[in-house]
């Protein structure tokens, strides 16, 4: 074997040492790369943060990995990537309307150590968060790994040196590349490429990561008699939330929606402003949304009338609009039999050892929401990235990536046996039971406050393994720990300036018992003279962060959250922009905004600051100004 000129040297050198400190030829000689080819599907929040840890890590570490991302879209941005397309049979590749907005605060929708521009709003329109997408893959040189208009139709793994046939392949029928031997295991994927739907390609990949979104294929529900409710009216329908877009669609209509989750209210809160009349069907209690009528979960249909299980019935409704969520389906693993549709799987006896179960709400069995647990096929093969819900999307795509990624460079070996992997996850499901839900039918929803322990465990693992360094910090920052994870559904939020106004025009512009839908113009003042550079300010402190800082302050400040705040300004070093003692008083003077008694506001107000009560006097039932006594 030759020896390259340094390690040559080295050799030499090594006879002037001690026998045992002499480094062996093998030692000396430059070890291999690592050779793999990963596969990652959509180019979402999920499937960029999982792109961007997998080039990382090859850069970093001097692999050979070759990466692809197949993107089934011409843009990145998943679910923010605008589909006008809303007309039956074909389906929306998005449930985004024009008029959304996040209900989640910029601070807390960013991937780690990437912020917002400065500019955007605290609670932005959806376009802001499509922008930063595409920012984030400008600023990591991540577009020469991406193959846009690429759908992936099967994925069906090839077991080592056999021959691809149908025969072989369970489940993969005409998706499967004749003749094709695969030396080592691998995935034989069939894809469309470009916008022609006619052509068909294949490839072969080790690993497979599927980050491609849960919001594709919406959960219609369907009820006795709706067909006949259908046919004996006029311009009725039943439609899924994912075709809704404009409002201004069902004026002077008599709207119906079913579910009450934030979509769905968001929605209504938009009809509402347009529709004749709007009613929500829920099956447990909820606050009412101001201008529309609850009623009990739905029956039946007649063709006259929608009965509801308390009795009642309704005879005007025009649409009925099903906010009913989606399913968790991956349809380019169900053509090769990987994934099998089974609705009334509701326990652990519904596992197999050969393939992955879905109910629809639950896809298992999964390690930790990321790696199935199967016979035949390898740990490291096949990872899901982005399917748990209730948790902020780009920090925990993150921590998965790390954690997939990671586990996929050093080999199954890393984690425990797959009996001691069924084991963790019965104890998963047990935990979700003790937390009063049933595992199979909450599904990848973690229960509120698990969410940060499930990303900290994550990389935890890893660095407690040695596979990352340990940096002595955890990955989910001290101050999302602090405040309650404000999610990721969309539903703007009322945010107050720090010192309400107490004239007439203020109160005026928010009437009774109705929640405004956009954020108070200070706001934005705020926010546009947030100038973010990456020049270091004072004491070494990156402006970046110090005005990341301010915004998080601000943020606690406004949401209430007083006893994070007093923290927070002590570890960041930041001067309170109000006095912490005054924090109730100000989330008193909200919650009386937002039920619109706009009396016990400006009385609580005037408490908290007795020079506004000099100016301010009750005549006849209005608010005007005065001078001072």
């Amino acid at each position: 074997m030759l020896l390259s000129p340094p390690a040559f040297v080295l050799s030499l050198l090594s006879y002037l040492l001690p026998s045992d400190w002499r480094l062996t030829t093998s030692e000396l000689a430059p070890k291999p790369q690592q050779e793999k080819s990963i596969l990652i599907i959509g180019a979402g929040s999920a499937g960029l943060g999982a792109l961007k840890t997998a080039v990382d890590i090859s850069k970093e570490d001097n692999l050979n990995w070759k990466i692809v991302l197949f993107e089934e879209r011409e843009d990145v941005g998943g679910v923010w990537l605008p589909d006008s397309r809303t007309s039956p049979p074909e389906l929306p590749k998005t449930p985004l309307y024009p008029y959304l907005r996040t209900n989640t605060p910029v601070p807390f929708m960013t991937y780690p150590s990437f912020v917002f521009p400065p500019g955007t709003p605290l609670y932005p329109h959806h376009d802001h968060v499509l922008k930063y997408h595409q920012t984030y893959a400008d600023a990591h040189n991540l577009w020469p790994y991406i193959r846009f208009n690429h759908s992936v139709l099967n994925a069906a793994w090839i077991p080592s040196d056999t021959a691809t046939s149908a025969s072989m392949i369970r489940g993969a029928g005409r998706f499967v590349k004749r003749g094709a031997t695969a030396k080592q295991s691998q995935w034989n994927i069939t894809f469309q490429p470009g916008l022609d739907s006619r052509a068909e390609k294949f490839a072969l990949f080790d690993h497979l990561v599927v980050a491609s979104g849960n919001h594709h294929i919406p959960n219609v529900v369907h009820w006795r008699g709706e067909d006949e409710w259908l046919a004996h009216g006029h311009d009725r329908a039943i439609k899924h939330a994912i075709r809704y877009r404009y409002p201004e669609d069902y004026t002077g209509k008599k709207v119906l929606f079913v579910g009450a989750g934030d979509s769905s209210f968001d929605i209504a809160k938009q009809v509402v402003q347009f529709a004749d009349k709007v009613y929500i069907s829920v099956r447990h209690e909820v606050a009412p949304l101001p201008g529309t009528e609850l009623r009990a979960d739905i029956s039946h249909f007649s063709t006259d009338a929608i009965h509801f299980v308390d009795g009642t019935a309704l005879q005007d409704v025009d649409i009925v609009i099903l906010g009913t969520g989606y399913q968790i389906r991956k349809q380019f693993l169900e053509s090769s039999a990987l994934v099998k549709i089974d609705p009334t799987a509701n326990s652990s006896a519904f596992r197999s050892a050969e393939h992955l179960t879905s109910n629809t709400k639950y896809l298992f069995p999964l390690y930790k929401h990321i790696f199935p647990i199967l016979e035949e096929l390898p740990i490291t093969a096949l990872a899901f990235i982005g399917i748990p819900m209730n948790i902020p999307n780009c920090p925990s795509d993150v921590a998965q990536s790390m954690f997939a990624l990671q586990v996929i460079k050093h080999g199954d070996g890393v984690l425990p046996g797959k009996t001691e992997l069924l084991e963790e996850l019965d104890e998963q499901e047990e935990g979700v039971r003790r937390g009063g839900f049933d595992p199979y039918v909450r599904g990848h929803r973690l229960i509120r406050g698990t969410e940060m322990d499930y990303q900290d465990d994550l990389v935890e693992f890893l660095k407690k393994k040695g596979l990352i360094r340990d940096d002595g910090r955890r990955f989910v920052e001290k101050w999302r720990r602090d405040v309650p994870s404000p999610g990721a559904c969309p539903k703007p939020r009322l945010v107050l300036p720090y010192i309400p106004s107490t004239t007439r025009e203020f109160f005026s512009s928010m009437p009774p018992n109705v929640k405004p839908s956009i954020r108070k113009e200070e706001w934005e003042k705020r926010l546009r003279e947030v100038k973010v550079t990456k020049d270091v300010g004072i004491d070494d402190v990156p402006t970046v962060d110090r005005d990341l800082n301010r915004l998080i302050m601000d943020y606690l400040v406004i949401e209430g959250y007083k006893s994070a705040a007093e923290e927070f300004s002590q570890e960041a070093d930041l001067t309170p922009p109000v006095d912490f003692e005054s924090i109730e008083s100000r989330m008193d003077i909200r919650e009386a905004l937002q039920r619109g008694d706009v009396e016990d506001a400006i009385t609580r107000v005037n408490e908290l600051n007795p020079e506004v009560s000099n100016q301010v006097c009750l005549q006849t039932g209005e608010y005007t100004r005065t001078g001072k006594d």
